[in-house]
């Protein structure tokens, strides 16, 4: 009981059925884009909270962040940050930036929506604002004519899903080779300390042979002293 692409981008659904005509009155939820864009702010300021408790430096404490200077950090602080203040010169429509439709980054570099920035946005060209954040543009086969996987144009949505799919490939990507270069960091001061440790099991036990040995000497020379009183006292 369900039309789909009877009308396009809409899903109808038949509840129940009807003598009459029925109207059928579609507009756009605006509502929800505003959730959308809202919980995608508190999203990106949540990742942005998170790298800067990894990549910072309490001077009162001296606490310093787990990753504090880490390069793979700044690498993804700069390339987020870029992607959500940069224009989008593959657009063709009203908005080619996130700044146009109320998205800037402000105090704490932390992300800020403008609302009445963002209806306004909505109330003059809809399709310009989702295609700012979802369109898609795929390339073309020359001799077939068909559509390829290649993207040649993108919004800064997918723009934002391509990058993070980037940095976060569990083979390839930056992230991942930066825990391969911590885990051989930290398998090579493994082996430096057992080596150390090693070493020091070497010289505790040469130490406790030596001990022994100056414990044997010093009884041999209590045992001499003992001879020897036991010879002054028989010829006194």
């Amino acid at each position: 009981n369900t039309l789909a692409g009877l009308v396009p981008g809409a899903t109808i659904s038949l509840l129940t059925t009807s003598d009459d005509p029925i109207q059928i009155a579609i507009s756009d939820d605006r509502t929800a884009v505003t959730t959308a864009v809202d919980s995608f702010v508190s999203s990106f300021n949540g990742l942005v909270d998170q790298i800067n408790e990894f990549d910072s430096y309490n001077s009162d404490t001296d606490e310093r962040g787990l990753l504090l200077g880490d390069a793979a950090v700044a690498r993804v602080r700069t390339a987020i940050y870029n992607a959500v203040t940069g224009r989008n010169p593959e657009l063709t429509g009203a908005f080619d930036s996130l700044a146009q439709i109320g998205l800037r980054v402000g105090d704490g570099a932390r992300l800020r929506l403008d609302s009445e920035r963002l209806e306004a946005a909505l109330e003059s060209d809809p399709d310009a604002v989702r295609d700012l954040f979802t369109f898609e543009q795929f390339a073309v086969d020359p001799e077939t004519g068909e559509q390829t996987e290649e993207v040649v144009a993108q919004g800064i949505g997918r723009e934002l899903d391509a990058l993070l799919e980037r940095l976060t490939d569990s083979e390839e990507g930056p992230l991942e080779r930066q825990v391969g270069i911590l885990q051989s960091q930290l398998d090579l001061n493994e082996r430096r300390t057992e080596a150390i440790n090693e070493t020091i099991e070497d010289r505790r036990a040469r130490l406790e042979r030596q001990f022994v040995d100056l414990e044997r000497t010093l009884a041999d020379l209590q045992d001499q002293s003992g001879a020897l009183a036991g010879l002054a006292a028989a010829q006194g």
